[in-house]
C-alpha cells in the first residue's frame, strides 16, 4: 500500500461519525429555536384573548347604549350613571326583575330607574357573557357632556386589564386619552360617545 493510500485511509477513520462539538451545537441551535417558538405561542395566546375581551366589551356596551337610548327618561340616565359607576361588586348588586322570563310568567311593571339598574346588572354581572365573567378586573364610566339628560352627549368608557400590555414592562406608567382620563398602561379600554 502506498504512503498516500494509507493518510487517505486514516484521515477518513478521524472524520468518521459526528463530533461531541458538532452535537453539542447542534443541540444548542435546536433550544434557542424550540424557545423562540414557544415564546411566540404564548404572545398569540395572550393576543388571542385581548382580541376575544375586546369583542366582548364592545358587544356589551353597544348593548348597553341601545338600553340606555330606550330608557332615556332622567330618572333612568341618573341611575345608569350611578349603578355603572358603583358595578365593582355585583355580589351585593340586588335588582328587580324587569325582563321577561322563560315558560310565561309574568313580570311587574319596572320604573325607569328599576329598569337602569336591571340593564347594568345584566350587563355586568348576569350569566357567563357578562363583562365579570369575561374581562380581567374592568371598571367602567358613563360620563355627560353637562349634566346627564336624554339630550346630552355620553361618553362610555370600559378599561380592563391587558393580557399582553400586562406582560411586557410598562405596568407603572399611565397613559392619558383626550378627555384627560389617565388609565394604567396595562389596561386595555374602549370608549363610546353617543347620544340617546
Amino acid at each position: 500500500m502506498s504512503i498516500t493510500a494509507q493518510l487517505i485511509k486514516q484521515r477518513y477513520r478521524r472524520e468518521n461519525g459526528i463530533g461531541l462539538i458538532e452535537l453539542l451545537i447542534a443541540l444548542l441551535l435546536f433550544g434557542v429555536c424550540i424557545v423562540a417558538l414557544s415564546q411566540m405561542q404564548i404572545k398569540t395566546g395572550m393576543q388571542g384573548l385581548d382580541n376575544h375581551q375586546r369583542a366582548i366589551a364592545l358587544w356589551s356596551a353597544r348593548g348597553l347604549i341601545d338600553r340606555i337610548s330606550a330608557n332615556s327618561s332622567d330618572e333612568g340616565i341618573t341611575e345608569y350613571q350611578t349603578r355603572i359607576a358603583a358595578i365593582n361588586d355585583c355580589q351585593a348588586f340586588s335588582v328587580k326583575q324587569c325582563e321577561s322570563v322563560p315558560s310565561g310568567s309574568e313580570v311587574s311593571a319596572c320604573s325607569p330607574s328599576e329598569l337602569a339598574a336591571h340593564d347594568v346588572w345584566s350587563t355586568f354581572c348576569e350569566g357567563e357573557d357578562s363583562l365579570s365573567s369575561q374581562l380581567i378586573d374592568y371598571q367602567a364610566n358613563l360620563t355627560c357632556d353637562g349634566p346627564c339628560t336624554a339630550d346630552s352627549n355620553m361618553t362610555l368608557r370600559l378599561s380592563w386589564i391587558s393580557r399582553v400590555s400586562d406582560s411586557d414592562r410598562r405596568l407603572k406608567s399611565v397613559t392619558t386619552d383626550t378627555t384627560g382620563t389617565q388609565t394604567p398602561s396595562n389596561f386595555d379600554f374602549i370608549t363610546l360617545e353617543f347620544r340617546p
